[in-house]
């Protein structure tokens, strides 16, 4: 007998709208597209989304609600130790969570074409800022130049990575350290 089909879910399409996403571009969020590559129908698509505007609003609030906050290890207690402790958040490719990390630079391709992923974005890196801030207002700084600096670097360093994850979290921790010394003296 043969095995019958997985029935598709939400999340399945999503996930693979953040894969085609990460290696075609936002052209290939097409419903024909996605269901060919998910080996499914159009109507598939069209069962659990109204149509592809749809689609992309569920699809970046979906990366939106799974990539958010700033990763802090809970074992780090004081500001300084947490601030230092977001340069392992700069994670591999192939981190359990790489699908959300390979994503963002995908979406700030997407975000230059298209309002809602630009509004997506812009809430997206507030939030981030928001956090950095809390964290350094801790240290005392409080130019709303230092997290939107280091916010910054730490997209810069996505973008330029070569695959060299030590070498990117070296960079990123010595401008956190440069940061907490400033804080201490």
């Amino acid at each position: 007998m043969a095995e019958k089909p997985k029935r598709l879910t939400i999340e399945d399409w999503l996930v693979l709208g953040l894969h085609s996403l990460t290696t075609s571009g936002p052209q290939a969020l097409r419903a024909e597209r996605l269901a060919r590559d998910i080996g499914a129908t159009k109507g598939s698509f069209y069962w659990h989304f109204k149509d592809v505007a749809d689609y992309k609003t569920a699809l970046l609030g979906y990366w939106e609600n799974n990539t958010t906050q700033l990763s802090e290890p809970a074992n780090s207690s004081t500001p300084a130790e947490r601030l230092l402790a977001l340069a392992n958040t700069q994670e591999p490719a192939s981190a359990p969570n790489a699908l959300f990390a390979n994503a963002e630079l995908a979406m700030r391709a997407w975000a230059r074409e298209d309002q809602m992923a630009q509004e997506t974005l812009a809430r997206f890196d507030q939030n981030r800022i928001n956090d950095l801030a809390e964290i350094l207002a801790e240290l005392d700084l409080t130019n709303p130049d230092f997290p939107r600096a280091i916010y910054a670097t730490m997209i810069g360093l996505k973008a330029l990575s070569t695959g060299n994850f030590d070498q990117d979290r070296s960079a990123l921790t010595s401008l956190l350290a440069t940061i907490v010394a400033l804080a201490e003296s």
